[in-house]
């Protein structure tokens, strides 16, 4: 939260009604990332009791419905200006990290058949699989900046 999770939310999203407010669905979705769990569909695996009290609730939504409140708040244009906006904050925080970029390619093994991926060279597999390439451009302290 330090570093501006709840930065113009309200601007760039629209509070869903019902009982999962804004803030907590924001904040568990980041804690969930935290934590690794990789997509909606494995909260069904998880302790809903357990996160729920993390968050100051009973439980936390079922996978349906967490769904339906993240489709109804975020669109991919609030999105985008929200993370522009959590850029600009973290570049006048610290002016000095603006020119400094750190770019670093991840490769993602593609399992599927639907299309023909070029293969690249993975350090995790240590060898050529059939992959896309994700770039992320972060600051010196690892922050993501916008372009």
């Amino acid at each position: 939260m330090a570093n501006g999770l709840f930065h113009q939310v309200e601007e760039h999203f629209t509070a869903p009604r019902g009982y999962y407010g804004m803030p907590q669905l924001i904040l568990l979705v980041a804690l969930l990332i935290l934590a690794r769990v990789l997509s909606l569909e494995q909260i069904r695996n998880q302790p809903c009791g357990e996160w729920g009290r993390i968050l100051g609730l009973d439980r936390i939504p079922e996978v349906k419905t967490l769904r339906a409140k993240l489709a109804a708040m975020v669109t991919l244009d609030g999105m985008a200006a929200w993370a522009r906006s959590l850029s600009k904050l973290w570049m006048e925080a610290d002016p000095s990290m603006a020119g400094i970029l750190y770019v670093d390619g991840h490769v993602r093994a593609y399992h599927g058949e639907q299309t023909r991926l070029p293969e690249r060279f993975s350090t995790r597999d240590r060898l050529c699989v059939r992959s896309l390439m994700d770039y992320w451009t972060c600051d010196r302290d690892g922050k993501p900046s916008s372009s």
